[in-house]
């Protein structure tokens, strides 16, 4: 599982976006992840749109990627 915790200041300031192709987001206390999709080649979410570049990105395969705020 790949883990990310923001604080609430970076959470409002840093874009993050978490991709993965055959596994699970955890988003459940993440409320910056506005934007999100789900196609034939993965799963996303993020505060960072898809013209956006994050600063932060979190890619997996398989397993989990968890995002939490502090």
């Amino acid at each position: 599982t790949l883990t990310l915790t923001l604080s609430p200041e970076a959470d409002d300031r840093t874009l993050v976006g978490a991709w993965t192709e055959a596994g699970v987001l955890d988003l459940g206390r993440w409320p910056g992840a506005r934007y999100r999709h789900n196609d034939e080649r993965d799963i996303y979410a993020g505060s960072a749109g898809s013209w956006q570049t994050p600063a932060v990105a979190l890619r997996t395969r398989a397993g989990a990627v968890r995002v939490v705020r502090r």
